[in-house]
């Protein structure tokens, strides 16, 4: 009895539900997934501009590094130029001595080796100086040799009293090894 109140109504009712959960299942779903794939991609978009705002944010700190980098390599280019040029490297050994009152007696350069392998080009010249004067200066002489010029080495330093009567004064006998780096040699 009650369901033939309802039987009027039940197959428009049927028929109702029907079309919502076509709707649902043709259209609204549909929807919803490209919905969600539009937020997804939308999220992505906003992560990646905030990457790119990030890398621009770093391009100049990443600029000044290049340009560091860029004085450091000409600085060991520059440094090199005393072995390739022993008129340049006397020169230099000459005015340190100067400049800290030792007199420069002898140069004598050894021979020259290359050497190339997996971190570029390297060439090494070696020395013989002999130098006089107090032990103060020649002390300061040998630390100057190694911190004004380039990519030089002190690898042994004699001292003995100056045997002309002179108490103050020492001969030195120093041997410096000098490099030259090639900073843009490729690797392998």
């Amino acid at each position: 009895m009650i369901l033939s109140q309802f039987r009027p109504v039940l197959g428009p009712a049927v028929i109702s539900m029907s079309v919502l959960f076509a709707a649902d299942a043709y259209f609204v779903r549909p929807m919803r997934q490209k919905l969600n794939e539009a937020r997804r991609q939308t999220s992505a978009a906003i992560h990646q501009g905030v990457e790119v705002e990030a890398l621009n944010a770093s391009l100049p700190d990443l600029q000044r590094r290049l340009e560091v980098a860029e004085r450091k390599l000409a600085r060991i280019r520059t440094a090199g130029d005393i072995v390739r040029d022993q008129g340049l490297l006397f020169q230099r050994i000459w005015d340190i001595g100067k400049s800290v009152g030792v007199s420069v007696e002898v140069i004598d350069p050894q021979t020259s080796a290359t050497r190339a392998g997996r971190e570029g080009g390297t060439e090494a010249l070696r020395c013989a100086i002999e130098a006089i004067g107090s032990y103060g200066s020649i002390a300061l002489f040998v630390h100057d040799l190694e911190a004004e010029l380039g990519l030089t080495f002190v690898r042994s330093v004699h001292i003995v009293p100056k045997q002309d009567g002179n108490v103050q004064a020492v001969l030195a006998s120093i041997e410096t090894e000098h490099l030259a780096i090639d900073v843009r040699a490729e690797r392998e």
